[in-house]
């Protein structure tokens, strides 16, 4: 598999074309508004914001998968469940939010 490019990625904005840029200044990908209108706009947006959040997306879901709570003993499980649900609302935060 290959690497994908590290976050954080950012959001730059043109009226018709979102892009999202990487770390160094690389274009990451672009999203651009079907018609010139408020709705259009707002889609774009979006989706640009979903994109710029893989990395963090990606980071969340990697710590989630990866630990093993199963032989925590229960007030550890409990605070696993707790940052965990923290840790993917954060990511989940920053896709739906400016």
């Amino acid at each position: 598999m290959s690497e994908f490019t590290p976050g954080p990625w950012i959001i730059t904005g043109q009226p018709r074309q979102a892009r999202i840029i990487g770390p160094n200044g690389e274009a990451v990908g672009a999203c651009r508004a079907k018609y010139r209108d408020a709705a259009s706009y707002a889609t774009r947006d979006a989706n640009a914001r979903l994109i710029a959040a893989a990395p963090d997306i990606y980071a969340a879901l990697s710590s989630i998968a990866t630990a093993d709570p199963s032989k925590w003993e229960a007030d550890v499980r409990d605070q696993f469940r707790e940052w965990a649900q923290n840790v993917a609302r954060a990511a989940l935060s920053k896709a739906s939010h400016d």
